[in-house]
């Protein structure tokens, strides 16, 4: 997993690894094709990167007890919908989040 909007074609193929990542606010990407789970195919960049969007909203819960809710949008090298479910990605970056917001 990586920051938001740090896709480039040389992460994404150095060594063959995947990706998660968020994308920023601004990045609308163009839906290629829906798909069943409610994500959709796209690509990033000049490059025309491959990608699987995923939104969703998100909840987190801060140390101090405030609570944020927030639309996201994942982008993902994993465009497998039935070998990675939007719904598994979405909390395993969450857990990510839950993670970052206690450092």
């Amino acid at each position: 997993m990586q920051e938001k909007s740090v896709i480039t074609r040389e992460i994404a193929v150095a060594g063959g690894a995947e990706f998660l990542c968020r994308s920023g606010a601004r990045r609308i990407p163009l839906i290629i094709k829906r798909l069943p789970d409610g994500s959709y195919l796209s690509t990033f960049g000049m490059e025309k990167l491959p990608v699987r969007i995923i939104e969703a909203w998100i909840t987190v819960t801060y140390q101090d007890g405030t609570v944020c809710r927030e639309q996201w949008r994942l982008a993902t090298s994993l465009t497998d919908h039935t070998r990675y479910p939007a719904r598994e990605l979405v909390d395993l970056y969450h857990e990510r989040w839950q993670v970052e917001t206690k450092i």
